[in-house]
């Protein structure tokens, strides 16, 4: 008599494969283990067809998963309330080691067992890890007392932090991920007859699809839905959302085919300075003054150049990146002036505001004290025996200022 395991559902997944950084992991939306720089491939599938079949509870469902490289395959059902089971390895069918090209179907033929839906209802996934070592899997399911699978009460956030750990120790080029998605559903008679049907596609397909905020799938999907007023939301990575509401009346099909709007990949600069209200230039065209924010620029490097009348141009370069805000400070450096004193004593003390500032030298008579800030300055010339000489000058910011002293003998 053959032994009855009643398992969870799963649906249709793809992966997504980004170069990074080895040991990294990412997670989607859907809660779901991506390899960010696989090396090789596995895929898992359904013995229904569609990119999210439906089952019935209580329905047989079988499970085929192949790899195109020598590889150890691990099989997780991650179910709609949390609960998660490991499907292979198990008691029944302990080897898990497959050979590049090969196809292996679970419960494998005349196993003495096999997998029936069963309730929660909703969209449940099966997760497929192929890794070309052994993995130590006792942080992802553990075996119970007399158990023939390894189960898991960590949910589906707990699973991806454990799922970090148990990967951490390997390079990303060892293992890779694939996860199918599928629809459980009551079964019944009547009651499956009241309700509606919603067939939705997109363009381009592969975006999320939520009702009433659930997750259901992703396009192009067929799902049952209660009678009634139901949001439906698309969602693409790149695209901007698309959210439509219906009433659906009992037995109604209704079609949703959403064109989806590429959103522009652009980033925002915000540029200040200090003092403020100085003219920016992006790679050479005047944008205003600060501060200020440049929206809606193109990804890439921008020259910024920051003027303002009596300061230094102060020179910046900035990377804009897609769905980002940069923001670029700089401080600003007066323009300094220049005092050239022409006096007829040499050995003449000169003070500018009272503080001693140098001496005029003997034979040029020529003075001259540079790095000044722009303002006004009294200028006073001590010489004994002579005429002290005060007189105001004004320092402007990269001027050279020249004054003629002229001492008499007392």
């Amino acid at each position: 008599m053959n032994r009855i395991l009643s398992i969870i559902a799963f649906s249709l997944f793809f992966v997504a494969w980004t170069s990074v950084s080895a040991q990294e992991v990412r997670f989607d939306t859907r809660a779901i283990v991506v390899n960010p720089n696989p090396r090789f491939g596995v895929s898992v599938s359904l013995d229904k067809p569609g990119a999210t079949p439906v089952y019935a509870v209580g329905e047989e469902i079988r499970i085929s998963v192949s790899v195109d490289r020598d590889a150890y395959v691990y099989l997780y059902s991650l179910q709609p309330d949390g609960s998660i089971t490991q499907i292979l390895p198990n008691r029944f069918s302990e080897d898990n080691f497959l050979r590049a090209g090969q196809t292996r179907s679970y419960p494998p033929q005349a196993a003495g067992y096999v997998f029936n839906v069963e309730a929660p209802t909703g969209l449940s996934k099966v997760l497929a890890v192929a890794a070309t070592r052994q993995l130590d899997t006792r942080e992802l399911a553990r075996f119970e007392a007399g158990a023939s699978f390894a189960t898991s009460d960590l949910g589906q956030e707990g699973f991806q932090s454990a799922f970090r750990i148990v990967v951490r120790p390997i390079p990303t080029s060892t293992w890779v991920t694939a996860t199918a998605y599928y629809q459980v559903e009551r079964s019944g008679g009547s009651p499956r007859q009241s309700q509606a049907t919603l067939a939705i596609d997109s363009q381009p397909r592969g975006a999320d699809v939520y009702v009433d905020g659930s997750h259901r799938g992703v396009t192009p999907l067929r799902l049952s839905s209660q009678p009634g007023q139901r949001t439906v939301r698309i969602e693409r990575s790149g695209y901007r959302t698309f959210e439509t509401s219906v009433r659906l009346a009992p037995g109604e099909s209704r079609r949703i085919d959403a064109a989806l709007e590429p959103v522009r990949a652009v980033g925002t600069l915000r540029i200040e300075s200090e003092p403020s209200g100085a003219d920016v230039y992006l790679n050479g065209r005047y944008q205003g003054v600060t501060p200020l924010t440049a929206r809606d620029l193109a990804p890439g490097e921008y020259l910024v150049d920051l003027e303002r009348d009596g300061y230094r141009t102060e020179n910046r370069s900035a990377t804009v990146r897609a769905g980002e805000s940069l923001t670029v400070r700089a401080s600003l450096s007066p323009l300094l002036g220049t005092l050239v004193l022409r006096a007829n004593v040499g050995g003449a003390e000169v003070f500018l505001d009272g503080r001693p500032a140098g001496t005029i030298p003997s034979g040029s008579g020529v003075l001259e004290i540079g790095s000044l800030a722009p303002a006004e300055v009294e200028v006073t010339v001590v010489a004994v025996g002579y005429t002290t000489e005060v007189t105001r000058v004004r320092i402007v910011s990269g001027e050279v200022r020249e004054v003629r002293i002229q001492q008499t003998r007392r």
